[in-house]
């Protein structure tokens, strides 16, 4: 799969000419999909609590039958919620990998070891 460089800003450069403002925008990357996964998870939630209310304290078929609707969007909105969340992951880590950069460790150089006499 061939990816436009446009697309992906970050590939143009090496690790260390990346400078903090760079490593900022890419955490708030991956916290924005986190972020975006949790509201589609909160969505599904409500779609099915309510949907589940519906069909067991209403005694009238077509509340239950709305209520059954509620449930099954509910699983669709959460496979939806997923699916966007690991293939932007996919992208995210795909940009690091071709830039050489990880996200577990710190764009900081580790301070030097003192050694202890």
């Amino acid at each position: 799969m061939s990816v436009n460089s446009k697309k992906r800003p970050y590939s143009n450069f090496t690790r260390d000419q990346l400078i903090l403002r760079d490593w900022l925008a890419i955490d708030r990357t991956i916290l924005a999909n986190k972020r975006t996964v949790l509201a589609y998870i909160r969505t599904a939630m409500a779609f099915f609590i309510s949907g589940v209310t519906a069909i067991h304290f209403v005694e009238s078929p077509w509340i239950k039958i709305f209520g059954g609707v509620l449930v099954i969007v509910s699983i669709i909105i959460l496979i939806m919620g997923f699916y966007d969340f690991y293939k932007y992951q996919k992208d995210i880590e795909e940009l690091l990998k071709d830039s050489n950069i990880k996200t577990e460790t710190s764009p900081m150089p580790e301070p030097a070891q003192v050694k202890k006499e």
